[in-house]
C-alpha cells in the first residue's frame, strides 16, 4: 500500500535539490513510509520514447548519479548513527550504565595505536545520554572494549541491518553487518579488537542502506 504523502516528498526533494543524496521519512508508530527521496531527480519523459545516446550518456555519466535510487541501493558507513546500536548493546548486556559516566579524554588507547575521538580535546566525563547528545568517539571505544561483537551484531540484525528491509521494491542491497566469521572467510584472519572499535563508530567495514538507517532509527524510536 502506498503511503507516500505528496507534500513531504515534494518538500523533501526541494531541500535536497541537485546534491546526491537521499531522504527517508517513516512514521514510527506505523511503519508508514512517507518520504523516499533520491536526488538528483530526472525527467521520466525522456524515456517515453527511445532514449537518444546523447541524454543516456550524460545520465549514465553524471557524477551524482541521478538513475540510482539511493535510498534503497546506496551503500555507505553510516558513521555515528550505528552508536544507537552499540548503545542498546551496550544496556541489553549490562555493560553500560546509564548515569554511570566515562571519561572522554579525546582518544583511546589500544596497544601501540590510539584511536582519537573526533573533539580531539576531549568531552570529560559523560554519562550515557550525554554521549550520545555529543556523539563522542571515546566513550563508545570504551564500551566496545567490554561487549562481544556478536552482541552488538545480533542488535544491530534485530533492527534491521544485514538483511533487505522489504518494502516491496526491486534492486534493494542487503549491505555488509560483518561477523567475525564474514572476516575469516574474506579476510582470512581473526576478529580483532580494533574491529571493535570501528564498529562501534559506524565504521570498517560496516555498509548500510539509507532506508536501513532509517528502519533502525524507527524501531528504536517506537520501542518495538
Amino acid at each position: 500500500t502506498l503511503t507516500i504523502d505528496s507534500r513531504l516528498q515534494n518538500y523533501a526533494t526541494r531541500l535536497l535539490g541537485n546534491y546526491a543524496a537521499s531522504a527517508i521519512v517513516i512514521n514510527v508508530e506505523t511503519g508508514a513510509i512517507l518520504t523516499f527521496v533520491s536526488t538528483p531527480t530526472y525527467d521520466n519523459n525522456l524515456f517515453t520514447l527511445p532514449i537518444s545516446h546523447k541524454n543516456w550518456n550524460r545520465l549514465l555519466n553524471d557524477p551524482h548519479r541521478p538513475l540510482q535510487n539511493k535510498a534503497l541501493t546506496g551503500l555507505y558507513s553510516p558513521g555515528s548513527i550505528f552508536k544507537l546500536v552499540v548503545g542498546l548493546a551496550g544496556l541489553e548486556s549490562g555493560v553500560i550504565q546509564p548515569n554511570k559516566k566515562i571519561n572522554c579524554t579525546g582518544k583511546t588507547k589500544l596497544g601501540n595505536q590510539l584511536f582519537h575521538c573526533w573533539k580531539h580535546a576531549g568531552h570529560g566525563p559523560l554519562t550515557f545520554e550525554e554521549a550520545i547528545m555529543h556523539s563522542c568517539d571515546v566513550y563508545f571505544y570504551e564500551v566496545a572494549q567490554k561487549i562481544k561483537p556478536e552482541k552488538i551484531i545480533e542488535v544491530a540484525q534485530k533492527l534491521g541491518f544485514g538483511s533487505p528491509v522489504g518494502i516491496g521494491i526491486l534492486g534493494e542491497q542487503e549491505g555488509l553487518l560483518p561477523t567475525p566469521e564474514w572476516k575469516k572467510a574474506k579476510h582470512n584472519e581473526g576478529w580483532r579488537m580494533g574491529d571493535n572499535l570501528n564498529l562501534s563508530i559506524g565504521q570498517g567495514y560496516l555498509m548500510t542502506t539509507p532506508i536501513q538507517i532509517a528502519t533502525a532509527v524507527a524501531r528504536i524510536a517506537s520501542g518495538k
